[in-house]
């Protein structure tokens, strides 16, 4: 598991890498419809209070997008409500 987010990880770095052909990116994509989604439990072997502070960090920033803000809010209000459970 540790490897295929490796994997997955540098997939999409190369995505994002202006070097790399638009051919290439094509191919990217496919293969990295391969990888289960990544993200989706890499958040549940951290510590929730350091999840919970790094989102509340980033509905503060400037640079991040307003459609990403109105999504964290939302994981912002779940998290509490799990670390306020245990």
């Amino acid at each position: 598991m540790a490897e295929d987010r490796r994997v997955a990880g540098g997939i999409k770095a190369a995505l994002h890498n202006d070097n790399v052909s638009e051919s290439t990116k094509r191919d990217l994509e496919k293969r990295l419809e391969e990888y289960p989604d990544t993200t989706a439990d890499a958040d549940a072997n951290k510590n929730p209070g350091n999840v919970l502070g790094g989102k509340k960090a980033a509905l503060k920033n400037d640079n991040v997008k307003p459609e990403t803000k109105e999504r964290l809010q939302g994981e912002v209000a779940e998290l509490e409500r799990e670390i306020q459970g245990e």
